[in-house]
């Protein structure tokens, strides 16, 4: 499992210069850094959307992968050496954004472990994304801090089934 970052906030990067990008990853980096005492190498974009600055600001700062959504338009190849920013996208998720309730809401484990067997017949990989909101009880359509053991079970699930087939995570 890796720590990504998304920046600060959920605007597109490419709705900012390339100085605030650049100043919204260095922020992200030292809340990270902070709250986890790990410095990302892997962003995931705001919306999926990065541009050639975005690009250039992660080489700067010591950025190694980038990962949008396969759905939004990263297509195969995705050379595995020989480039300063890899692209590995998302291929599924262990939650989905309801816009009919504007949260984040918990996919049971087999969906995620289905999608995640195509993706790596498709493209030889899979990256699951997760949010920790998915993790969270919600209650009268607010996230709560409580956690949310079902949708935790479901995790433990899948990197159960994952690890019994096999599959490196």
């Amino acid at each position: 499992l890796e720590i990504a970052s998304q920046g600060v906030g959920n605007t597109s990067f490419t709705d900012f210069s390339k100085e605030e990008q650049d100043n919204l990853l260095k922020q992200s980096i030292v809340e990270i850094l902070d709250s986890t005492g790990t410095r990302p190498q892997i962003f995931v974009p705001p919306q999926n959307k990065y541009n050639e600055d975005t690009k250039q600001i992660l080489i700067e700062n010591k950025f190694t992968h980038i990962s949008s959504n396969i759905l939004s338009g990263e297509s195969p190849p995705f050379p595995l050496h020989g480039e300063l920013l890899y692209k590995f996208p998302e291929t599924d998720t262990t939650g989905k954004y309801s816009s009919e309730q504007n949260l984040f809401v918990g996919l049971p484990g087999n969906d995620t472990y289905s999608d995640a067997v195509n993706s790596l017949k498709k493209y030889g990989f899979a990256v699951i994304a997760s949010h920790p909101q998915e993790f969270s009880i919600i209650q009268n359509g607010t996230y709560t801090n409580q956690i949310n053991k079902e949708q935790f079970n479901e995790l433990e699930s899948l990197i159960e089934k994952l690890q019994t087939d096999g599959i490196k995570i």
